[in-house]
């Protein structure tokens, strides 16, 4: 057994949860070990056949330099909490305390709606971090999807769903269920309600610049393609936010939106009065800059992954 103080490889640790996993479900995995292939110069992205290609002795540990534990983010593609149930507690079997687990899978549409319908309500005003959430047929298979945090969506390209493998040396044997390289991108930048988070601002900068430089294809998938209607969202959350323009990696510009968000086409409140949209706008507005406060806090976010405070505010963080 391997003792504490030896630096454990994340993919060793998690290759059995993952085998066990896709026993039950189609998962995907991504930030953490997927965000250290995109950010390593070796690293190839082959978009025909949905892979991504890390070297063999890829970086990353599951121990952070200051101590603190890496994440594991596994969504699981589907509506059932039975399957997303089943799968977490595979994480915390086969994963334990050696990673900090997140498994979660998407959100039925009438979820979203009920907060349209009740945007003062607890569930609405406790939200903090976008979420997907998908319409689906009686067979599961999704017709469409929003990445949404209430009072705003984005109407999401199925593509941006499309399931990738990674693979370390080519070694398709024992190669990982990720979310696509792009769309990871994505991730970072409409996770939260404050915008793009100081503690992620260097690693997609990274991600963004060697892309760019190495496949360019990808910038023009984000700001063009399918992943456009995600760039507009961050835009909604730049101008929420009050922030001016960011350029991640020298090719993805992020403008605060020019429309005022009341009249955006992405603000989900158009059937209510004008007096409780501005005063949904106003909180929003107000929760967004405490987030980002404290986001911005390294001292709080050092001591929050240290405790792992995430569970005992999963309420919140989970948008529960």
């Amino acid at each position: 057994m391997a003792r504490s103080s030896e630096r454990l490889r994340t993919v060793d640790v998690i290759r059995p949860f993952v085998e066990a996993a896709e026993e039950v479900a189609p998962i995907q995995i991504f930030g953490g070990v997927l965000t250290d292939a995109l950010i390593d110069e070796r690293t190839v992205i082959l978009p025909d056949e949905r892979r991504v290609i890390a070297p063999f002795d890829l970086e990353s540990y599951t121990v952070r330099s200051d101590g603190t534990k890496r994440d594991i983010d596994v969504l699981v593609p589907t509506t059932d909490r039975t399957i997303v149930r089943e799968v977490k507690d595979l994480a915390d079997t086969e994963i334990g305390k050696r990673l900090k687990r997140s498994v979660f899978g998407l959100r039925p549409a009438a979820v979203l709606e009920r907060q349209i319908r009740s945007p003062k309500g607890l569930s609405a005003n406790k939200t903090v971090l976008a979420d997907r959430y998908v319409t689906t047929r009686e067979d599961g298979q999704i017709i469409e999807a929003k990445k949404a945090l209430i009072p705003f969506a984005a109407k999401m390209n199925l593509e941006t769903l499309e399931p990738w493998r990674l693979a370390l040396g080519y070694d398709d044997d024992n190669s990982l269920p990720i979310t696509g390289p792009y769309a990871n991108v994505l991730n970072y930048m409409t996770r939260s309600i404050s915008g793009l988070r100081p503690k992620d601002d260097e690693k997609i900068h990274k991600m963004v610049e060697l892309m760019a430089r190495n496949h360019p294809e990808g910038i023009d998938w984000i700001n063009d393609g399918p992943g456009s209607s995600q760039v507009e969202f961050a835009r909604v959350l730049q101008k929420l936010n009050g922030l001016g323009t960011v350029t991640l990696g020298g090719a993805i510009e992020v403008t605060p939106c020019e429309e005022d968000l009341l009249a955006h086409p992405m603000f989900l409140l158009k059937r209510h009065d004008a007096s409780v949209q501005q005063d949904v706008l106003d909180f929003t507005r107000k929760k967004a800059a405490a987030m980002r406060r404290a986001e911005s806090m390294e001292w709080l976010v050092t001591y929050w992954q240290k405790l792992s405070l995430e569970s005992v505010f999963k309420g919140i963080v989970h948008n529960k």
